[in-house]
């Protein structure tokens, strides 16, 4: 068990090595090189494909306060012997006692980013990642969150913030220092929480909306109907994302099935006894891993990609239990 350095070549089984000032011969099967496996070992040279990339892990907060909440999470990277934020990842949070559908929007002078989906009642909802050019131009952001109001009314409230540039450098200094990996905004105040129950309606309780119920009965945008989900969800990216030209495909991929996965479980909400997806046909690498997220639902009595004279086969049918 001791360290010595080879000294010569003797032959294909023997070799010399030197330990202390001297040099004596050894077999090679007595030698136990550190480092042999580098070169003996194969070295795997097939390429990853995207079916093999692992979907990202929702980020579990552990408890979500009342309204509702834009969280960021900083990712730091090594850059001249200091970590500095190259990106931020962007989170939406519930704590509204119900589910709800919104539209977000986030633009500056670097990015022009809309997203429309619904986050369910106490969950985090994973939005996308900004660039740090991005986050440090005083992003300003649009959420409008439609929902029931306390009388069971549908409406809708529009919650904005600018990130300002310095504030943006101390929240980030101080979660740093205080070893706090995110830093959220309270867009919906505790005491603007939404609670359904079955009270008389007040005119003075619905002054915080922008609209009233009644211009509010039927909200569309694109085809797409908020809160209650149609029937059709074409999951593909240029629906879902208007600008997906930075985005690698893994990241696409992991927006189509998070996606598909909230209208399976929003369709299951709403007693639907089935939804298409739309997925295309292409390699078939969503078709697969989406298909592979169904077989694990607890929802889903039964789903299949027959073919449809609408779809071709460019489309899974679903059957909800």
């Amino acid at each position: 068990m001791e360290e010595a350095e080879v000294y010569s070549i003797i032959s294909s089984s023997m070799v010399e090595v030197i330990f202390e000032d001297t040099v004596f011969p050894i077999f090679l099967d007595e030698i136990d090189h550190p480092y042999l496996h580098w070169f003996t070992q194969k070295k795997n040279t097939e390429k990853k494909t995207l079916q093999e990339l692992p979907l990202e892990k929702d980020f579990i907060v552990p408890e979500i306060q009342p309204g509702f909440h834009l969280l960021f999470i900083p990712q730091y990277q090594l850059h001249a012997m200091e970590e500095q934020v190259y990106k931020v990842k962007v989170y939406l949070l519930n704590g509204l006692q119900q589910d709800v559908s919104f539209d977000y929007k986030v633009a500056n002078h670097f990015v022009d980013f809309k997203l429309q989906s619904q986050v369910f009642n106490n969950q985090s909802f994973y939005v996308h990642d900004l660039d740090f050019e991005a986050i440090s131009a005083n992003p300003n952001f649009t959420i409008i969150v439609y929902h029931l109001d306390e009388f069971k009314n549908r409406g809708y409230a529009e919650l904005q913030l600018k990130l300002n540039t310095k504030k943006l450098a101390q929240h980030l200094h101080e979660s740093k220092i205080q070893g706090i990996p995110s830093f959220q905004y309270a867009l919906w105040q505790n005491k603007r929480a939404v609670k359904i129950d079955d009270a008389q309606p007040k005119e003075s309780s619905i002054k915080y909306l922008k609209i009233g119920a009644q211009r509010a009965k039927h909200v569309q945008n694109k085809g797409y109907e908020h809160y209650y989900l149609p029937d059709v969800i074409d999951i593909h990216i240029e629906k879902l994302v208007p600008n997906y030209k930075g985005m690698h495909n893994a990241e696409i991929l992991q927006l189509q099935l998070k996606h598909a996965m909230h209208a399976v479980e929003h369709a299951y909400t709403a007693n639907k006894d089935r939804i298409t997806i739309i997925h295309g046909v292409g390699e078939g690498v969503l078709k697969d891993r989406l298909h592979d997220l169904l077989k694990c639902n607890a929802h889903v009595k039964s789903f299949n990609n027959n073919w449809q004279q609408n779809f071709g086969f460019g489309a899974t049918e679903i059957y909800l239990k």
